[in-house]
This record gives structure tokens, sequence and C-alpha cells, in this order.
């Protein structure tokens, strides 16, 4: 049984780096149906790290980052979320990352007073949308013909309890 990830705040840049060089080919797919751009990691990465509002990382014992995930304020107490995990990372942790997302979906309530969280993503990633309800998000809707070639994407909500 591997070790459980550790969650860290405040990741650096290289952490983002090593997660977006080491993304599933879906995740990239939706990269670009929603920035209409080749996929490119170290842009990704700065963009993400430079945005506003809260991230965190999750680092295997040997202080490998697997995810990088955060929230972006959109809005008074609303945020869109980003988390981006290795492909190792969710064939090694799974159930560890599920957990430190249902956790920081918590915290994000009571400590960063958001009263919506939103995430937006491919409606034709069954996996992703499972696991979204899983980690207690609910569908609110499709977006169609959302992506740069005509993808229909879908929102995923939760409402502050």
């Amino acid at each position: 049984m591997k070790n459980a990830p550790r969650l860290i705040e405040n990741p650096v840049l290289t952490d983002f780096l090593h997660v977006t060089w080491f993304l599933p080919e879906d995740e990239k797919q939706q990269v670009e149906a929603f920035s209409g751009a080749p996929y490119d990691p170290e842009k990704l990465a700065i963009s993400l790290y430079t945005a506003p509002g809260p991230k965190w990382c999750l680092l295997t014992s040997d202080n490998e980052p697997i995810v990088v995930g955060g929230y972006i304020p959109v809005g008074v107490g609303k945020f869109e979320s980003f988390m981006l995990v290795t492909e190792l990372g969710w064939i090694d942790h799974g159930r560890a990352v599920t957990r430190q997302a249902i956790r920081i979906i918590g915290r994000m309530f009571h400590d960063y007073g958001a009263r919506r969280l939103q995430t937006l993503g491919l409606a034709n990633r069954a996996l992703a949308r499972s696991w979204y309800e899983k980690i207690g998000l609910h569908y609110e809707s499709t977006l169609a013909s959302f992506g740069a070639k005509g993808e229909d994407a879908v929102m995923y909500v939760r409402i502050k309890p």
C-alpha cells in the first residue's frame, strides 16, 4: 500500500510545472478545448500559479507533486475550481486525492467565505463527471458548443450548506 500524499498550501511554480508535464491525455484535451490553443504545460502552469485565490498541492512521500489545485474567485463568494492530477497520481493515490478534495471543499466554505463553488468540464468526460458527484458537486447545466471546436461543457456546483 502506498503512503498517502500530504497536503501543502501555497505550492511553488515547480509543483505546477511538474504536474502539467504529466497530465493524462483527456485533461490535456480539456485544456485545449477551453483555451482554444495547443496544450502548453509551461503556459498552463504559469497561468494557474499566478491566478488569484487559494492553491494547494499533494506531494508523495518522495516529495513528488501529483496534484495541484485551487479556487479562482469569479465574484463575491463565488469560486471556480481547477485541479490537475498526474496520470500516476490517479492510479496510485486516487482515493487520497478524493478525500483531500472533499476536505478542501469544506474549507472553502468555512475559511474563505465561499457560497458557491463551480467546476467546468467537458460533457463527454463521464469518469470526471462521476467524480465531481463523488466529491459532493451537483450537475447544474450543459453549456452547448462551449469549447473551441464546439464541444459541449457541463457545470457542476456546490452551494454553501
